[in-house]
């Protein structure tokens, strides 16, 4: 049987949670209260993401029914709406794995079986990965218009100076002035939230890294001071849809890199300062291990892996940014089509 061709298919339009609703609207998306129909039946409809809990038991009681890393799908309605469509004239079993199971009832064991939708499935794989493409596209975009807004104006968090134009001079300014380093302006997106959760926090008294609720500004000031508190929690999710890094790849978060980065609670090292490598949105994750973009070669040392592509592969990422002039929006958009071409064999010119 062959696969659809995703790209073709008409998505209705569905609002993303990990999209400020200003955001959502200058990107010309529609914000749909209608509620989805269960993928598997007509009986019962869910309002997503609010409802997102009440889907999987719904399923897993009513269809037996279970769907693999679903908090990785970047865009769970769009991902049942399309598997609603694809169900209605094919049997289920021809994308579901089998999991038999052994239930004990008094005296007897029964035997039940379950369904599971996985990635393991290759068209399951093809939609998961092209939900992904389609958010880490509004994610860059929303990142590119943030970047060439010349209207943004607040104030720093630590002190009375204020900020208008670049945003990117406020987060310097912090950086630099106040110790207080959550990454490269190129590496955050939503930042006008981003920095409304800041804010709010400190107005409610609360430690950005250990969340602990101090009596007045001054002590919480102190606290994160002598602590080495001035960072966010690496553990705090609510951070992750903030950073590009988290949209490159599925599965794949900032949380590693930043607790590596982490400094025991009672030194008295001043030195707090984060430096980000430009080469950032292409390295992954797997103890600081950067990848060839053409073959498994690894390494830690990024200049290593610059020969190591400028020689095998003839190809040098630095003299192609510099040559053409790339920002950080058109490396990411590079890197991943270069991504995508060896992963169908063919090796960009």
């Amino acid at each position: 049987m062959d696969a659809p061709v995703l790209e073709s298919l008409s998505f209705p339009a569905s609002s993303d949670s990990s999209f400020p609703e200003d955001t959502q609207r200058s990107a010309g998306a529609v914000i749909s209260q209608m509620a989805i129909p269960c993928m598997m039946c007509s009986e019962a409809n869910f309002d997503l993401p609010s409802q997102e809990k009440e889907l999987l038991q719904h399923l897993f009681a009513n269809h037996k029914l279970v769907i693999a890393d679903v908090n990785l799908i970047p865009d769970l309605k769009s991902y049942i709406l399309y598997w609603k469509q694809r169900l209605k004239d094919e049997n289920p079993e021809d994308f579901f794995s089998i999991i038999k199971t052994e239930k004990k009832d008094k005296n007897e064991t029964k035997e039940e079986e379950y369904y599971l939708l996985s990635d393991t499935h290759p068209e399951d794989r093809q939609l998961r990965d092209f939900l992904q493409r389609r958010k880490l596209e509004r994610v860059l975009g929303c990142q590119q218009r943030e970047r060439e807004d010349t209207q943004f104006s607040r104030g720093c968090l630590f002190c009375k100076q204020h900020f208008t134009g670049n945003r990117a001079l406020l987060f310097d300014h912090m950086a630099e002035d106040h110790n207080f380093n959550i990454g490269q302006p190129d590496n955050l997106v939503f930042t006008n939230e981003l920095l409304a959760k800041l804010d709010e926090k400190f107005n409610s008294l609360q430690c950005l890294y250990c969340e602990k609720t101090f009596r007045d500004r001054n002590t919480l000031k102190e606290h994160m001071r002598k602590k080495q508190h001035r960072k966010i929690n690496p553990m705090n999710s609510e951070y992750d849809k903030f950073y590009v890094i988290n949209y490159l790849e599925i599965g794949k978060n900032w949380e590693a890199i930043q607790s590596q980065k982490d400094v025991p609670e009672d030194t008295d090292d001043t030195d707090n300062t984060e430096s980000e490598d430009e080469w950032s949105g292409w390295e992954e994750e797997a103890g600081c291990q950067a990848v060839c973009l053409y073959c498994e070669f690894t390494s830690s040392n990024a200049e290593k892996l610059r020969s190591h592509m400028s020689e095998l592969h003839d190809f040098d990422l630095q003299e192609v940014k510099l040559r053409l002039a790339l920002n950080f929006y058109q490396q990411v958009k590079l890197v991943n089509f270069i991504r995508r071409q060896v992963n169908v064999n063919i090796k960009p010119a």
